[in-house]
C-alpha cells in the first residue's frame, strides 16, 4: 500500500484509513491526511491527476513544527515565559535523556529541559522573544529523536507493540540458532566433518543476521543518533558488544575457527526481552495518570433554549452553559447544581469512598459519578481549568520535577558509558598482554560493554517517583514534585493550624454582646456581617452567615475593605470607619480595649468598633475535627514532634489541644509569627511540615520545609503548598509521611542494588569470569530488579487511624 499523499510505502500497521467517495484512501500518518483533506477541500483535487510519482515521503516534524497539536500544548506562564509537555520517541537509556537535555539546555532562550526516563515525557521552559517552540523541537529531531504531539497511550501501544514482534521475532530465530549451536558443540567433542560444520557455521550467519539487524534495530538507531552527536550511550555499549561477537563469528566461519553467533544473539535477545518487560512496568507505573485523564467524558449533554438537549464536545463548553447529567454518568465539567438532588461518587478524585450529597447551590466536579437523581447544572469552569485537570496536571509536574538524589545519578550517568568504554579497551589489552588469543580478547571486551548497565541506574529515582505520586493521587494526596518526596520523609516535626484544621472550622456564633449605647444585637450584626461579607477566614463566614438568620436586613455597602491577617477586618459603611477582630487590631488603631474584660474560657471573642471606642462584643466556637487526636497519636507514632501554631486567643487554643493531645502550643501568632517560629525550628536543626488551610497561613507554609494545605483551602494557600489533600480529611497526613518514606527506601534499594550490581559485575567481566551470553541475561536482569522494587511500592498500604 502506498500513502494517497505522498506515495510512500505504507505498512498495514501504521495505515490510518479514511473513506472517500471514491473509496478507501490509506495515509501514511495524520501530516499527509490533513494535506490531503486541504487540497481536496479547496476544489484543487485534480493536483493529484497531475503530479508525478514522487518519493519525498511524508511530511516531515521540521516541515510541521508549529502545527496546531504542538502548539494547543503550550502553556503561558509567569513573566511571559512559555512551557510545553511533549513526549519524545527514541529514548533508549538513561543517556539518551542527558544527550536530550544538555542539547536543548543550550539552545539560547531555553531556561529549562527535564525529560522523564519513565515515561519518556520532555518539559521544555523557554523565554518566547528569545527562541521558539520550533526550534526546540528541530533541536531535538536534529539529535534523532522524535517529539510527538499525540497522547501518550498511543505512542506507549505502538512502541509496546514494536518491541513485541521484534522480541518475537528474536526469541523464535534464537531458539532455531541455539539448536544449531547445540549440534556444533556436540561436534566439537564427537567429532563433526568439516563440511557440515562449514554449512552448520552459515545457516548459523543467516538465522543470526536478521536478529542483529531487524530485532536489534532500535539499538542501532539509538547508537547512532548517540554518534551524531558525539556521545556514546547504552545502545552503543549494546551494538558494540553484539556485532564484534557477530563480526568475529563472520570472520571464524571463513577461517574455520570457533564461531559465536549464539551470544550475538542471545544478547540482543535477552536486551529486547528486558527492554519489553521495562516498558510494561513503565506503562503501568503511569497508570494512575491515565485513569484520571479517563474520567471525563469526551462529550455533555448542553441544555438548548428550547429546552432540547444536544451532544457537545467539552473543549467547546463555555462557564456559564446548563448541561444535563442523568443517573449514572459521569459529570463533564465542574459546575454547580442547578436543579434536582442526587448523590456523588468522588472517591476517585479525593479516595473518599462514602458518597456525598448534592443539591441546588452545590458543586459538582468533573470525573465524578452521579449515583442517584437527574441534575442540572451549571458550568463554573472550562474543561483545562476543571479540578480533574488540575490534579493531572500536578501529578504529572511532580512525576517530571527531580529530587536532588536523582540529578546525583544523572551526573553519573553522563561519564558512565564512557568509562565502560576505556574498560573495555584495558580488558582487550589486558587480555592480549596475558597471552590469549583475539578471540578470547575480544569476547571479554564484549563481556565488558555488554554487562554495564547505566539503565538502572537511571531508572532508580525516576520510576520510584513515578509510581509514588501515583499512589498518592489515588489516595488523594497531591505531591508537586519529586524533590517535595524527597523532604516529606526527612521531616521529624508537624505544625498544625487550629481552625479549619484541627478543628472543623465551623464556626458558630454563640453570643452578642453590645456595649455602647444604641447598639443592639441587631445592628451589631448588620454592620459585622456588612465587613465580614468579603472575608475568606472561617470567623468571617460564621458572621456574615449569622445576620440573615437572625433577621438582619441586607448588609450596608462596605468601602475601602481590608483583610489584616491574624487581626481582623477594616471598612468604611456610610463614610464611617469600622474595625472587627482582636485586640491587637483595635490597639493597633489606636482603640483602648482595657474596659472589655478578659474571659479564659473556650471561647473565641472578636470586638466590633469605631474611632469612638468598642461597640460590642462577639463569641464563637469551634469543635475538635473527630480525626485529629487520632492524627496526633499516628503522627507521635512515627517518632515525629507535634505542635500547634494558632492565631487565636490562648483560652480556647489551649482547651483545642488538650483534646487533641498537642502539648506544645502557641496562641495569638500572626502569620509573620508563624513563619518566623517554624524558620526559627528549622534553623535550629528541624525539619518541620506545616499544615493549613487558609491565607493566613500562607507564609508559615512556604517558610516550612514542606507545607500541606488541607482540601477547599483558599488559591493562596493551595500555591504555597508542596502537598495538597484532596480529601478534607487529616489522617491523610500521616499517610502521605508514610508514602514518602516508603517511596524513598524503595529508592535507596534501587540504587544500592544498581550501583552494586554495577561494581560487582564490570569486575568479573572484566576478568573474563563471566560469559557475554550471561553478562546479557544479568544487564537485562538488572534493570528489571529495578522495575520490580518500584512497582512494589502499588502494594503499599498505610493503616488509616481511627
Amino acid at each position: 500500500m502506498r500513502c494517497a499523499h505522498c506515495l510512500a510505502p505504507v505498512g498495514e500497521q501504521e495505515a490510518i484509513v479514511t473513506d472517500s467517495p471514491a473509496g478507501p484512501l490509506v495515509f501514511c500518518c495524520q501530516g499527509c491526511r490533513g494535506i490531503y483533506e486541504l487540497i481536496t477541500d479547496e476544489g484543487l483535487d485534480r493536483f493529484y491527476e497531475h503530479r508525478e510519482n514522487w518519493r519525498e515521503g511524508p511530511p516531515t516534524l521540521a516541515d510541521s513544527l508549529d502545527a496546531e497539536a504542538f502548539a494547543g500544548r503550550i502553556r503561558q506562564e509567569t513573566d511571559g515565559r512559555q512551557s510545553v509537555d511533549c513526549l519524545i520517541s527514541g529514548i533508549r537509556c538513561a543517556s539518551c535523556v542527558w544527550l536530550i537535555e544538555k542539547a536543548v539546555g543550550r539552545i539560547e532562550g531555553v531556561e529549562s529541559c527535564q525529560v522523564n526516563y519513565a515515561t519518556h515525557q520532555a518539559r521544555v521552559l523557554w523565554d518566547p522573544a528569545r527562541t521558539s517552540l520550533s526550534e526546540i523541537l528541530r533541536r531535538i529531531q536534529r539529535y534523532g529523536y522524535q517529539p510527538l504531539a499525540r497522547g501518550l497511550d498511543e505512542a506507549e501501544r505502538r512502541a509496546g507493540r514494536d518491541l513485541l514482534i521484534r522480541f518475537g521475532t528474536s526469541g523464535f530465530l534464537a531458539m532455531q540458532l541455539m539448536i544449531y549451536s547445540f549440534a556444533l558443540y556436540a561436534g566439537y567433542f564427537q567429532g563433526m566433518e568439516p563440511l557440515m560444520r562449514h554449512v552448520l557455521h552459515a545457516v548459523a550467519a543467516l538465522v543470526a543476521t536478521p536478529v542483529l539487524f531487524y530485532g536489534g534495530w532500535p539499538f542501532w538507531q539509538g547508537a547512532l543518533r548517540g554518534l551524531r552527536a558525539g556521545q556514546a550511550n547504552m545502545d552503543s555499549l549494546i551494538v558494540l558488544g553484539a556485532g564484534a561477537a557477530y563480526l568475529l563469528s563472520l570472520w571464524q566461519t571463513l577461517r574455520g575457527g570457533e564461531v559465536y553467533f549464539d551470544t550475538a544473539v542471545m544478547i540482543i535477545t535477552l536486551i529486547l526481552l528486558g527492554r519489553l518487560l521495562e516498558h510494561g512496568a513503565r506503562s503501568r507505573a503511569s497508570e494512575a495518570v491515565r485513569r484520571l485523564a479517563a474520567l471525563a467524558p469526551e462529550q455533555a449533554r448542553v441544555l438548548t433554549t428550547e429546552g432540547g438537549e444536544v451532544m457537545q464536545a467539552l473543549g467547546d463548553i463555555q462557564p456559564g452553559t446548563r448541561v444535563s447529567i442523568r443517573p449514572g454518568e459521569r459529570v463533564p465539567l465542574d459546575g454547580r447544581v442547578l436543579s434536582g438532588c442526587s448523590e456523588t461518587d468522588e472517591s476517585m478524585l479525593t479516595g473518599e469512598a462514602r458518597p456525598v450529597g448534592k443539591e441546588a447551590g452545590q458543586e459538582v466536579l468533573a470525573g465524578t459519578i452521579n449515583l442517584l437523581g437527574h441534575l442540572e447544572v451549571e458550568v463554573l469552569r472550562p474543561a483545562d481549568a476543571s479540578v480533574l485537570a488540575r490534579i493531572i496536571t500536578a501529578v504529572q509536574e511532580a512525576q517530571a520535577r527531580r529530587a536532588p538524589v536523582q540529578r546525583l545519578a544523572d551526573r553519573f550517568v553522563g561519564w558512565f558509558v564512557p568509562m565502560v568504554l576505556l574498560l573495555a579497551t584495558a580488558a582487550f589489552a589486558l587480555a592480549l598482554w596475558s597471552g590469549q588469543p583475539v578471540e578470547a580478547a575480544i569476547l571479554r571486551a564484549v563481556s565488558v560493554l555488554v554487562v554495564a548497565c547505566p539503565c538502572a541506574l537511571g531508572l532508580a529515582t525516576p520510576l520510584a517517583i513515578l509510581v509514588g505520586t501515583g499512589l498518592a493521587a489515588q489516595q488523594g494526596i497531591l505531591f508537586k514534585g519529586g524533590d517535595i518526596l524527597e523532604q516529606a520523609k526527612g521531616v521529624d516535626s508537624v505544625a498544625l493550624d487550629k481552625t479549619g484544621t484541627l478543628s472543623t472550622g465551623h464556626m458558630s456564633l454563640t453570643g452578642v454582646r453590645p456595649l455602647a449605647s444604641g447598639w443592639t444585637r441587631e445592628r451589631v450584626l448588620h454592620v459585622a456581617a456588612a465587613l465580614e461579607s468579603r472575608s475568606e477566614h472561617a470567623l468571617g463566614r460564621a458572621i456574615a452567615a449569622s445576620a440573615p438568620a437572625d433577621g438582619g436586613t441586607a448588609p450596608a455597602e462596605v468601602s475601602d475593605f481590608q483583610a489584616l491577617p491574624g487581626r481582623g477586618v477594616h471598612g468604611l459603611i456610610n463614610g464611617r470607619d469600622y474595625w472587627l477582630g482582636n485586640r491587637r487590631l483595635l490597639n493597633e488603631a489606636g482603640i483602648a480595649t482595657d474596659a472589655v474584660p478578659l474571659d479564659d474560657d473556650d471561647a473565641t471573642r472578636i470586638l466590633l468598633a469605631d474611632a469612638g471606642g468598642v461597640l460590642a462584643e462577639l463569641e464563637l466556637t469551634d469543635s475538635l475535627r473527630p480525626e485529629s487526636a487520632a492524627t496526633v497519636t499516628a503522627l507521635r507514632r512515627m517518632g515525629l514532634t507535634v505542635l500547634m501554631l494558632s492565631g487565636d486567643q490562648l483560652g480556647p487554643v489551649a482547651a483545642l489541644a488538650a483534646a487533641a493531645g498537642i502539648t506544645e502550643f502557641h496562641a495569638a501568632m500572626l502569620p509573620e509569627d508563624k513563619a518566623r517560629h517554624i524558620e526559627a525550628l528549622e534553623a535550629g536543626g528541624r525539619h518541620v511540615a506545616m499544615v493549613g488551610d487558609g491565607i493566613n497561613d500562607a507564609p508559615a507554609l512556604a517558610a516550612a520545609s514542606v507545607g500541606i494545605a488541607v482540601a477547599r483551602g483558599t488559591d493562596i494557600a493551595m500555591e504555597s503548598a508542596d502537598l495538597v489533600l484532596m480529601r478534607d480529611d487529616l489522617r491523610l497526613i500521616p499517610q502521605a509521611l508514610f508514602l514518602a518514606r516508603a517511596t524513598f527506601r524503595t529508592i535507596r534499594l534501587n540504587l544500592i542494588w544498581a550501583l552494586g550490581y554495577n561494581l560487582l559485575a564490570l569486575p568479573l567481566a572484566l576478568s573474563g569470569l563471566l560469559h557475554p551470553i550471561v553478562c546479557a541475561g544479568a544487564m537485562a536482569v538488572s534493570s528489571l530488579c529495578v522495575v520490580g522494587n518500584s512497582l512494589l511500592l502499588r502494594r503499599h498500604r498505610t493503616e488509616t487511624p481511627t
